[in-house]
């Protein structure tokens, strides 16, 4: 799971039930998800991507900074 900015991905991440220490912020900022986390994040209005979306939401943010 990605995030527009990490503070928003950490807040989004321990309001679904994740610990904010699973955070990993090598390569790409992110959290991994079991299959029951990602529906908690889909059911709290996270935006599930196809590959190609993802990689160009990657590109995106790390064109920005993200920060």
């Amino acid at each position: 799971m990605i995030g527009d900015t990490i503070a928003e991905l950490k807040a989004f991440a321990v309001s679904i039930g994740m610990r904010e220490e699973w955070f990993q912020p090598k390569s790409s900022p992110h959290f991994d998800l079991t299959p029951e986390l990602r529906q908690r994040a889909v059911a709290a209005g996270a935006i599930e991507l196809g590959r190609r979306e993802f990689v160009k939401k990657l590109q995106q943010l790390r064109s920005e900074g993200w920060r």
